[in-house]
């Protein structure tokens, strides 16, 4: 497979890995396990894999390599020191997602370019969250808050970086 040759997971057990992706299929799905299994590929093949069952990397012609990418640096802008907006954070996210969609019947609503915008919402829904509010953000006059002039602070600069 492409995507697992590009990553450390070339070596992974494949048994494990199907167990997890087993596991994102569930309600009781363990973000936290799957992330201490998976480290710094977490999202990368979380992502890969939603994005494989949904048809998105043929659909919209996405490369493989340009995924990864995208993803580790999602990644990255999460911070471990961050108690909530971090990797668990877009992990649950994506998984919550794609548990609506397939057994909350959310995807009948839904156009395939919705899904996919909500898939990549959940990348960057909190991209580099410094983790305070954006009340606390605007009171103190932080940068963020002077450059998105006291307005949605935080969401204007997730947004923002995130592309």
């Amino acid at each position: 497979m492409q995507f697992l040759a590009l990553t450390e997971l070339q070596d992974y057990d494949k048994e494990l890995l199907e167990v997890q992706e087993e596991n994102m299929e569930l309600a009781t799905f363990d973000s936290v396990n799957f992330d201490s299994l998976l480290g710094d590929n977490s999202v990368s093949y979380i992502t890969f894999k939603l994005f494989k069952q949904y048809n998105f990397l043929d659909s919209y012609f996405i490369d493989v390599e340009v995924l990864l990418n995208f993803t580790r640096e999602a990644q990255m802008a999460y911070f471990k020191e961050n108690p909530y907006h971090n990797v668990l954070h877009v992990i649950d996210s994506l998984q919550g997602l794609h548990f609506m969609l397939t057994h909350g019947n959310l995807k009948r609503y839904l156009k395939k370019h919705d899904t996919f915008a909500g898939f990549v919402a959940c990348l960057i829904l909190d991209f580099e969250h410094p983790g305070y509010t954006n009340q606390f953000v605007v009171r103190t006059k932080h940068p963020l808050a002077i450059r998105y002039s006291d307005i949605s602070v935080l969401e204007n600069h997730h947004l923002a970086a995130g592309f």
